[in-house]
């Protein structure tokens, strides 16, 4: 199958990350993955940057679709791979891998649609190893067909002046963003997403700032009390 590549950047990226999303590439591509190119915007609002790569791919249907990894996504070896394998296995237009939050208790990144709200609740549990459909995604690690891009724009649903296929609106109370706003457009339009729990994916979490404070809460840690090591040598 043919792939374009998309890995959005907002500022400076993980080291770690670019490797570890590089060397999933070159796997994918070792096992039969016909990458046609990498279209990654960089310093562009969530919801801008993603439109530009589906308006391209739209505009330029070169590839049978899009591998989006997020530039803070950290994928096993066989990560991508694998993700294209179950497409083209399962003949599949929406697929995701499974990551966790950053923050928090660190819950998967996949959602149910509560139609009485307009909005998504979080899911909690899942088996590993598993295909299974869902409603809502983020967009860590995902593939998106050229077949389903273009379903949506000719949907009833589609705007092009107010979000094109990743309308965000997080804005508004109880809201999404655009990774949410694209997975309600293709619900809209009769696509189905599919979580693929054996894909996996690390994701960076929150920089820890080291103080002083940090250095004796290690060491009351270690050695079994603050005031001994807050004390100082004399």
């Amino acid at each position: 199958m043919k792939a374009l590549l998309a890995s959005p950047t907002y500022g400076p990226v993980d080291p770690l990350c670019v490797t570890a999303i590089r060397i999933a590439v070159m796997t994918a591509g070792r096992h039969g993955t016909d990458w046609v190119g990498d279209y990654s915007p960089d310093r562009v609002t969530y919801g801008a940057a993603r439109n530009l790569v589906a308006r391209y791919l739209d505009d330029n249907p070169i590839a049978d679709g899009i591998v989006w990894i997020d530039s803070d996504m950290i994928p096993e070896t066989a990560s991508i791979w694998k993700l294209m394998a179950t497409v083209e296995r399962d003949n599949l237009d929406f697929l995701s891998g499974l990551y966790h939050q950053r923050r928090g208790m660190h819950a998967p990144l996949f959602y149910k649609y509560v139609p009485e709200r307009d909005t998504f609740t979080q899911a909690y549990m899942y088996e590993p190893d598993c295909l299974f459909k869902a409603d809502g995604c983020g967009f860590g690690i995902v593939w998106t067909s050229l077949r389903m891009l273009q379903g949506i724009k000719a949907s009833a649903n589609f705007q092009p002046d107010a979000g094109e296929w990743f309308p965000d609106r997080r804005l508004g109370f109880g809201k999404f963003g655009e990774d949410l706003g694209f997975c309600r457009q293709a619900m809209q339009a009769g696509y189905q997403l599919w979580i693929d729990s054996g894909i996996t994916s690390g994701h960076c979490g929150e920089v820890e700032i080291v103080t002083r404070e940090t250095y004796l809460k290690k060491q009351a840690e270690a050695h079994g009390g603050l005031k001994r090591v807050s004390e100082g040598v004399g």
